[in-house]
């Protein structure tokens, strides 16, 4: 028959020297979370070769906004202007944020390495999707490859140290934020 089905991966990482592996897994291209609706449809009009695309323009900021641009507006324009579904974004964001790092510290003094990997993962979506990913995902990423025991302790410690303070402004600033975006 000839027919292929393009495949098209999401993922909450992804780096350029990925790209090889994509290839030959069968992968024909790739978004990263959070993404954008203008970013899957026009993945997916690419493979699509009867229709002519149509292309749809969006937000361009990937990471943090600087500059005085509110960051719930920045995230508003991604979502076409739904205020509740931002609001609720907010909100589940302040939760899960101040959770997850509770359980990173519970971990580190209990010198449980391998659990913080499981939350520094799970932590890099949860930045994500509030579009903080620039600054610390490098830190995460580290924290995550930790497995059963960081290189030392010392960049155990530094690299939580790091995280905390990245939280606490990020919590800061999304609480401000949501006190005059409502």
């Amino acid at each position: 028959m000839g027919i292929t089905t393009p495949i098209i991966a999401l993922s909450a990482h992804y780096s350029d020297n990925q790209n090889k592996d994509l290839t030959e897994w069968g992968i024909n291209g790739y978004i990263t979370k959070p993404f954008q609706e203008a970013e899957l449809y026009n993945a997916i009009m690419t493979y699509l070769p009867k229709m002519e695309p149509a292309p749809i323009t969006s937000a361009e900021h990937k990471s943090a906004p600087s500059g005085g641009t509110p960051l719930l507006s920045v995230i508003e324009l991604q979502y076409g202007g739904d205020r509740s579904h931002v609001i609720e974004m907010a909100e589940t964001f302040l939760a899960q944020i101040k959770i997850e790092l509770q359980n990173l510290n519970t971990c580190f003094a209990d010198g449980n390495y391998g659990e913080m990997a499981k939350i520094a993962h799970s932590m890099k979506s949860t930045i994500s999707y509030m579009q903080m990913d620039q600054e610390i995902m490098s830190i995460l990423v580290r924290i995550e490859g930790y497995g059963s025991t960081p290189s030392s302790s010392e960049e155990a410690k530094q690299d939580l140290e790091t995280v905390q303070v990245f939280c606490k402004k990020a919590i800061e600033k999304i609480t401000a934020e949501l006190e005059i975006y409502k």
